[in-house]
């Protein structure tokens, strides 16, 4: 199925939001700072994608999230979910063997089971500026990252019931970065500050540009990469705005547009450590419906 001629966008925000765009890529990253995976289609819920930053690895003294920025071989575990776990939903699998898989150099491949556990154990753990508890995944996958990473880690995952009242004194859940957003509560998983990073792929042509080697826009770690005709950088001049992307199944989903995000050095590493911006843009989900690169298209209109 094709991609739908582009709803216009709406008038008075100048030449460059008058091109058609739809969704390029979707992406999904289980592990925080662990390898992604493309997926061709995913359910949007309050968290944002399904599973997305899910599970997060923290020391196991003190619970302390571990990101590339202190160990570049989380770079090098790859990770792999079922084909129809992003459209179910992250609140189990109706199949009891379903599991995100686990893999690395060396190493054989470990599996971490989807269904909810029966008597979960809670751990304290930090992420950024938030503690709260978070449920530990038991010592096979606990051992196999330890032995990997040569440290003693342990793996965790968000156990909040995202949607219901009570976020912020809920110790089981992480809200957004406050302070960005207009009204209401947004929650995320373990992301850095939001549930979703969106790029446009005009600006990586561009930036390509200027390199001696191109890279793939999987450097900078998105959820939702927007391609069509518009310039490169036109995303800069959206200014405080949403994206609505519409569905052949008549349903819509309305993205804030929250703050520009320069990324950390570790997406640029290669590049000399400078901090670019090809990532430009964070949203918050203000609506449910499945999204699939193949049956959407956007408009962007003021807010």
């Amino acid at each position: 199925m094709g991609v739908r001629d582009a709803v216009p966008l709406s008038p008075g925000l100048g030449s460059g939001f008058q091109t058609p765009m739809h969704l390029s890529s979707l992406f999904i990253y289980p592990i925080k700072a662990c390898k992604g995976c493309e997926v061709p289609r995913a359910i949007v819920e309050t968290t944002g994608f399904p599973y997305d930053r899910y599970w997060m690895i923290v020391t196991e003294a003190e619970g302390r999230f571990v990101t590339q920025r202190q160990d570049a071989r989380l770079a090098l575990i790859g990770t792999q979910l079922p084909q129809d776990a992003c459209i179910l939903g992250s609140k189990g699998h109706p199949d009891p063997k379903a599991a995100l898989t686990l893999s690395g150099p060396g190493m054989p491949d470990v599996q971490v089971p989807l269904q909810p556990r029966s008597d979960p154990i809670w751990q304290s753990v930090r992420c950024h500026d938030w503690t709260g508890d978070a449920i530990d995944e038991g010592n096979e996958v606990a051992e196999w990252l330890s032995k990997f990473l040569q440290q003693r880690v342990r793996l965790v995952k968000y156990g909040g019931v995202p949607g219901s009242a009570g976020l912020d004194e809920d110790s089981h859940r992480r809200s957004s970065a406050k302070g960005w957003y207009t009204g209401g509560q947004s929650e995320t998983a373990f992301s850095d500050a939001f549930p979703f990073l969106v790029t446009c792929q005009a600006s990586l042509h561009d930036l390509n540009t200027h390199l001696d080697i191109p890279i793939s826009m999987n450097r900078f770690r998105p959820n939702i990469v927007l391609d069509g005709e518009q310039p490169a950088w036109a995303e800069d001049e959206w200014g405080n705005c949403n994206i609505c992307i519409r569905t052949q199944e008549g349903t819509a989903v309305d993205l804030e547009m929250c703050k520009p995000c320069s990324r950390c050095t570790v997406s640029v590493h290669a590049l000399l450590n400078k901090r670019l911006c090809i990532a430009r843009w964070i949203a918050r989900v203000c609506n449910r419906a499945y999204l699939s690169k193949s049956i959407c298209t956007l408009c962007i209109r003021q807010a």
